[in-house]
C-alpha cells in the first residue's frame, strides 16, 4: 500500500513536471528558432494594424449607404429624451456599434462581419435584447426591425456590404517615401587648349 502511494506521488510529480516544462523552454527558444521569430513578427504586425484602426464610427455609416445603394435606413425610431425621430441613427450605424462594441469583433476581417450578419439572420449567436444599440435610447427597441432589414438584403447586397465595411475600416497604407538625394554639382567646363581663354 505504501509503495503504491509512493508510485502515485511520483507519477503526479512527473505529470506536473511535464505540464510545466514548456514554461522553462520558452525563453530558451527566443531568438533561436526561426518559427518563433516569424510568429512574433506576424503577431506584432497584426497588433499594430488593429491598434491603428479608429473604432470611432464617425460618418462611415453614411459612406456605406453611398457605396451600397438600396440598403434600408430603419431610421424612424423616436428618442426617449426629445420625443422626436432620430433620422441619423440607422440600421447600418447600429450594426457597426453592435459588431464593434457589443461583440468586440475586429472590423478588419470579412469573416467577423459575416458572423455579425449571421447574428441578424438568426443563424449564429443570439442578439441580446437588453444591450442592443438603441434599446435605452428609443421608445421602441430597434432590434427586431433591424433583423428584418438585414434579412431583406439579397446575398449580393450582403457581400457588397461586407466588402465596403472592411474597406472603410482598413487603414490606408502609408505612401512609400524615397530618400532625398542631393543633386550632384555639375562640373564646370574645362577650357580647351587654343581657346579664347588661353589668350587672356
Amino acid at each position: 500500500m505504501g509503495r503504491s502511494l509512493r508510485w502515485t506521488g511520483l507519477g503526479l510529480t512527473l505529470g506536473l513536471a511535464s505540464v510545466l516544462a514548456p514554461m522553462d523552454w520558452v525563453p530558451m527558444i527566443q531568438g533561436r528558432s526561426p518559427f518563433y521569430a516569424d510568429f512574433t513578427a506576424q503577431f506584432k504586425a497584426q497588433f499594430v494594424a488593429q491598434a491603428q484602426v479608429s473604432i470611432i464610427i464617425g460618418d462611415r455609416w453614411r459612406r456605406v449607404y453611398e457605396q451600397v445603394p438600396g440598403l434600408p435606413l430603419e431610421n424612424t425610431y423616436v428618442r426617449r429624451d426629445t420625443r422626436e425621430v432620430d433620422s441619423e441613427d440607422t440600421v447600418i450605424e447600429r450594426l457597426m456599434r453592435y459588431h464593434l462594441y457589443d461583440r468586440g469583433r475586429s472590423p478588419l476581417f470579412r469573416l467577423d462581419w459575416k458572423l455579425s450578419l449571421g447574428d441578424y439572420l438568426g443563424i449564429n449567436e443570439t442578439i441580446p435584447i437588453d444591450t442592443y444599440p438603441g434599446n435605452t435610447t428609443f421608445t421602441e427597441n430597434p432590434r427586431r426591425g433591424d433583423m428584418r432589414a438585414i434579412a431583406s438584403l439579397s446575398r449580393a447586397q450582403r457581400q457588397k456590404l461586407v466588402d465596403v465595411l472592411v474597406a472603410l475600416f482598413t487603414p490606408e497604407p502609408e505612401p512609400a517615401t524615397r530618400p532625398s538625394v542631393a543633386p550632384s554639382p555639375t562640373p564646370s567646363p574645362t577650357p580647351e587648349s587654343g581657346s579664347a581663354s588661353d589668350l587672356l
